[in-house]
């Protein structure tokens, strides 16, 4: 706050406003008001108390210094009206924080009865978010305003706390539990000029291994959402945004989400994923690996035959990309910690298929189209021949893979591989 606009601010009713905006971002969420009154309260309370204990201790350490002629006076023991004034005022000030807060916390802890329910999962390092009635799983949170939405958190590895400064709420995620947590926003994400409420403005955070930037982890605009629980060496690109649509919007966004495929091309969605699925905080793309608790580097191992731990030798094919996200300690790469999370629930076939597809291309490996699902035309997509199966495009994909794998040894654009991703 510059001090042209403390000088227009001739009150401190005015002036503790304007200071917890400086400090605070807006609060967006019809719950937002109590940590914010509790908070500037409390806050007026300790500086007025501060400035007045330091101001007596000088005043005191003046008028009773030591000096020349100066003698010491007797003070007095007890007294009665002293001793009930400075009890008396503290604990009732104690009382009302106390009322305040516990009229806050009831208001923030029960959701209602018509809440919007979704389950979020929380694991090293990023989030999902899946919306059961629609059976859509996204790496950011999307809701519409002006309904109360209650989150259900759990951890499929160590505690992590999911935050949204904006509407003032934070709750742990732990393993083998449900915590829960509600909220309601109150204004769309995309209608919020003002650079407050967003850190893509302000900041241009670089992952450790420079794959990726704070704006690429979030993708969208939005609230920001963050881990604010230590999870290990990736805790701090464990962030992602909270998008608020009107209602329309939100519709909107479920018939898009549902469908990865009206995304972008399976390039474009697997590079999606790979930021915003958490892939970038152990797997490099520029080749370099990360062996020990990171993990080997999507560039640079397309095809080649890998040694686990705990299986016979293998090469880096499809089979052995889909298995390694939907079951990662089944082959256990050798030089790397057994620390990758499965993705088994909360990415699809066609998810699966784009991010194979992305490997692929940083491999120089020609990336495929989508194959067509059942009862489409197969001149509407550019993919190889193979019928389509019943799980779509991806099983598609992967059955023309292993063919080609098989007998077609003159296409080493299709001589189909995988990279890893083992951790």
């Amino acid at each position: 706050m510059t001090l042209p606009v403390l000088s227009n601010l001739t009150s401190p009713a005015q002036m503790a406003p304007a200071l917890l905006a400086e400090w605070f971002r807006p609060g967006a969420s019809t719950t937002a008001h109590h940590v914010d009154n509790l908070f500037m309260v409390i806050s007026v309370i300790c500086t007025f108390f501060f400035v007045l204990i330091i101001a007596l201790m000088l005043l005191f350490m003046w008028k009773y210094r030591a000096r020349p002629g100066h003698r010491e006076e007797h003070t007095s023991h007890h007294n009665n009206a002293l001793e009930i004034t400075w009890s008396v005022i503290p604990l009732i000030l104690a009382i009302w924080i106390f009322f305040q807060g516990f009229v806050g916390y009831i208001a923030m802890r029960n959701a209602p009865a018509n809440a919007y329910e979704i389950e979020v999962i929380a694991q090293k390092w990023s989030w999902s978010f899946y919306y059961p009635k629609e059976g859509i799983t996204s790496a950011e949170l999307h809701v519409p305003k002006d309904t109360p939405i209650k989150l259900i958190l759990s951890s499929t590895d160590v505690i992590h706390s999911l935050y949204i400064p904006a509407f003032r709420v934070k709750m742990d995620c732990v393993p083998g539990r449900y915590n829960e947590l509600w909220f309601e926003a109150t204004v769309a994400s995309d209608k919020v000029e003002d650079g407050k409420w967003d850190n893509d403005d302000q900041t241009e955070n670089v992952y450790s291994d420079g794959s990726a930037t704070y704006k690429d982890a979030a993708g969208v605009d939005g609230y920001d959402l963050f881990c604010t629980e230590y999870c290990g060496t990736g805790h701090s690109s464990m962030i992602t945004k909270c998008v608020v649509y009107d209602a329309a919007g939100f519709e909107q966004w479920k018939k898009t989400a549902s469908d990865p495929r009206a995304q972008g091309t399976p390039l474009e969605v697997g590079e999606k994923l790979y930021k915003r699925r958490g892939c970038a905080q152990c797997h490099s793309i520029d080749g370099t690996d990360n062996p020990g608790a990171g993990g080997p580097s999507f560039k640079g191992h397309y095809g080649e035959m890998v040694e686990f731990t705990n299986a016979e030798p293998h090469k880096m094919d499809a089979e052995y990309i889909r298995e390694s996200i939907l079951n990662p300690q089944a082959k256990i790469r050798k030089g790397y910690k057994p620390i990758m999370p499965t993705f088994q629930g909360q990415l699809n076939e066609d998810e699966i298929f784009a991010l194979r597809q992305y490997i692929r291309s940083l491999n120089e490996e020609q990336p495929e189209d989508w194959a067509p699902k059942e009862g489409e035309e197969e001149g509407d997509t550019a993919e190889s021949s193979e019928p389509a199966e019943t799980s779509g495009a991806a099983d598609a994909e992967e059955a023309s893979d292993a063919e080609g794998a098989a007998d077609a040894p003159e296409e080493p654009a299709s001589d189909e591989e995988s990279t890893q991703s083992e951790t």
